[in-house]
């Protein structure tokens, strides 16, 4: 059976993906001349953000986390919902063609620079329960 640190480092694992293509999309908008193969290439990007967190939900999680044994587990309802609501959102932003909705994501409205994004959130109160 999978512990709550497994769950943790899974998630740990997703962030610093996710932190990765967000890094590599801040990159291209730091050029001075932005060119039509640039914002192409940020689109691409931000879909390949908003899948890694589908993907991540549908075949990783579910099938680690969402079993008979795990499910009396209130911290891994509490994931699950999170996680389901990103995976929506994302679903529906890459549906939509809504580049925005996937770029802010997982970031929490009125946020700073350096604030923690949500997965850093809820890593940090899954921390606290070990």
């Amino acid at each position: 059976m999978a512990t709550m640190e497994d769950v943790i480092r899974d998630l740990e694992n997703l962030n610093r993906e996710y932190l990765e293509l967000m890094n590599s999309d801040d990159d291209s908008l730091k050029k001075e001349n932005i060119t039509k193969e640039d914002v192409k290439m940020q689109k691409e990007n931000l879909i390949k953000i908003g899948q890694k967190i589908i993907d991540f939900y549908n075949e990783v999680f579910i099938p680690r986390y969402c079993q008979k044994d795990h499910l009396d587990d209130k911290r891994i309802s509490i994931v699950d919902n999170n996680l389901r609501y990103f995976t929506n959102e994302a679903l529906r932003a890459i549906n939509e063609e809504c580049y925005f909705s996937l770029g802010v994501l997982l970031i929490p409205q009125g946020s700073k620079i350096g604030n923690p994004n949500y997965l850093e959130k809820l890593i940090s109160s899954l921390k606290i329960t070990i």
